[in-house]
């Protein structure tokens, strides 16, 4: 699938969108990523992957606690359809994660313990310190194999979002405005092509929802999101 998008150009013709790769700290201490209790409500499945209530308000709340700093209004909140975005970025991110493991796109153990040991907050004097780490989750109610299981999920999507951005081209309407200018005319072209790259994995997601099997619990849904 990759491969056949490398030879088209369907993807030049966008430029933004919305979607954001997920932060792998943001996964421990806001709660994202899979449900651990099996007796959690599923608000929606992506080709089997389990999205939990709980999971959509711990992301929801983070959403609207960032707004807040700028939009204290909850009726202007409302206006913004936070909900719909939470809802969009976690079945965005399972898709990803589909469309990586089709792809065969892994994180193996050394890169996850790279990343562990290089996180700052369980480091001590520089180094990292396992103490410092175990303390840590157990105050966060996590193991270290949950924390890692988040780890590597979190290296396969920045895989998955540089290989897709490898397929962004500039479409001839691009070059051919380029092409009237002189001495910006390099500077432009990276501009935009790093705007474009920065985005590519959202459009690809959203243009590769529908081909996916997606199952939404609509009493759930229609109760909590819209």
């Amino acid at each position: 699938m990759i491969k056949l998008m490398r030879s088209s150009k369907f993807f030049t013709v966008f430029l933004l969108s919305v979607f954001t790769v997920v932060i792998i700290i943001v996964f421990v201490f806001w709660g994202i990523g899979p449900g651990t209790n099996p007796t959690q409500q599923v608000l929606v499945e992506v080709e089997g992957q389990k999205i939990y209530l709980q999971e959509f308000w711990n992301t929801y709340n983070r959403i609207a606690d960032s707004y807040r700093q700028t939009v204290r209004d909850d009726e202007a909140l409302k206006k913004l359809h936070l909900k719909e975005k939470a809802f969009n970025d976690l079945v965005n991110e399972r898709a990803a994660l589909v469309i990586a493991q089709q792809e065969g796109i892994t994180a193996s153990n050394d890169e996850v313990i790279e990343a562990v040991q290089k996180e700052p907050m369980f480091q001590k004097d520089g180094r990292f310190d396992k103490t410092i780490y175990e303390r840590l989750l157990k105050a966060n109610h996590m193991t270290p194999k949950d924390y890692e299981d988040i780890i590597r999920q979190g290296l396969v999507l920045e895989k998955l979002k540089r290989l897709v951005s490898e397929t962004v081209q500039l479409s001839e309407n691009e070059l051919k405005s380029l092409e009237s200018m002189k001495e910006q005319k390099e500077q432009m072209k990276e501009i935009i092509l790093s705007n474009k790259r920065e985005n590519a994995l959202d459009i690809y997601l959203e243009n590769i929802r529908p081909t996916l099997d997606i199952k939404i619990n609509t009493p759930l849904y229609e109760q909590n999101v819209l």
